[in-house]
This record gives C-alpha cells, sequence and structure tokens, in this order.
C-alpha cells in the first residue's frame, strides 16, 4: 500500500469512529437548513452548465463544525447544493468553512455569527480554465455572495447570489449527505490533487459510519 493510501485509510477511519460515535456526521453534526434560489447572473467561461446566466433551486445548511453552545466561536460551516446544476438529479455541492476575508482564505477561522463572516472551500477547484478557490459572504439577512479567489489577490471574481426562502424544519433527507466529490460536475469541480482522494474518503467514511 502506498503511503498515501495509507494516509487516506488512516482519515477514513477516523471519520467513521467520530461519525459513530456521534450517530451523525463527523463534522458540523447540527445546523440549520433553508431552501434558497442560486442566481449566476452571468455565464462562468468554460463552464457548459453556466454558459448563459441561470437561477437554480438550492438547499443551504448552515452549522457549526464541532457543535460548541452558539456564545462561543466556532468553525462555521455553509453547504450548499445547487440542484440539477450538471442535469436532471445531477447536484453540484459546495462546502465552505469561516475565515478570515482574501487574500487570507486559505485558513479557517472560529466565528460566533454567520452575518458578516467570509467563508473558504480552502482548496484549489476547476472552475472552467480557472484554478481559483471557492469563497463566500454573507451580504445581508439570508443572502450570501459566491466568488472565486486566487491565492494572494484581494479581488473576488463574482460568481452567484444565494437567497435564502424558507426554513426547512425538519430538514430533507438530502440536508445530511453533501459531497462535493461526489456531487460535481466536469468542469466545475475540486482540483487539488492527492487531497481529492483523501476527502473523498473523509466523506466516504462518515457517510459508513452514520449508517452503521
Amino acid at each position: 500500500m502506498s503511503g498515501g493510501a495509507r494516509v487516506s485509510e488512516a482519515v477514513a477511519a477516523g471519520f467513521g469512529l467520530l461519525a459513530r460515535a456521534r450517530g451523525d456526521r463527523a463534522l458540523h453534526p447540527r445546523g440549520v437548513t433553508w431552501a434558497a434560489t442560486t442566481t449566476f447572473a452571468r455565464p462562468v467561461p468554460g463552464v457548459a452548465a453556466l454558459s448563459a446566466p441561470r437561477e437554480l433551486d438550492s438547499l443551504l445548511r448552515l452549522s457549526r463544525a464541532i457543535g460548541l453552545p452558539p456564545v462561543l466561536p466556532d468553525i462555521l460551516g455553509l453547504a450548499l447544493r445547487l440542484h440539477d446544476f450538471d442535469g436532471p438529479g445531477r447536484p453540484l455541492d459546495l462546502l465552505l468553512a469561516s475565515s478570515p476575508p482574501p487574500p487570507s482564505h486559505r485558513t479557517l477561522a472560529p466565528a460566533r455569527s454567520f452575518e458578516r463572516t467570509w467563508f473558504t472551500g480552502l482548496l484549489r477547484y476547476r472552475i472552467g480554465r480557472s484554478r481559483p478557490v471557492l469563497v463566500a459572504r454573507s451580504v445581508g439577512p439570508g443572502r450570501f455572495a459566491l466568488g472565486a479567489a486566487h491565492p494572494g489577490r484581494r479581488e473576488v471574481v463574482a460568481l452567484a447570489e444565494v437567497h435564502v426562502t424558507r426554513r426547512l424544519d425538519p430538514p430533507p433527507p438530502e440536508a445530511a449527505s453533501f459531497d462535493p466529490i461526489l456531487h460535481a460536475a466536469p468542469d466545475f469541480r475540486q482540483a487539488a490533487g492527492r487531497l481529492d482522494a483523501l476527502r473523498a474518503a473523509a466523506y466516504r467514511a462518515s457517510r459508513n459510519g452514520r449508517a452503521g
């Protein structure tokens, strides 16, 4: 077994144990889920699904990574599912966590509130011909701006805006299965080299741990 495979196996085992212990996802076990609309106001070069402006029904989940009480800082999570992004029944999942604003968006930062907070995808994506890191920020009550940032640059290329429409309580079953590796498009996907396999193993183990 290669060194990379051993690391992936170890990470998967850890995520699986944590998920089984909690009887829930390994991280971000509790959150609030909302129905939302995601609007791409302009085409995104090189992305077939976004060759023209587009509005997509979406699912937005806001959560706390460790599950600490709200009065304490935690790594805040923003999970977004774009329904039918790459065709019927083929969603796109994006997972981001609280961070400093660009150009320091390649690190995580605890926060107390989802308002006025930046979020990062942390790892590089392939979006058409570009290789940015996804970022998002709150731009008002129930509104988030999604963008693309390049390491070392403050400028963010606007991609879309997410508008919350209503809270889903109880959340639909699919709110437990965000997976940015499984639910991706060929021209809009994570592209972080060996870390792709590591993340895929972690999410697979978390799913199996919840089911076990």
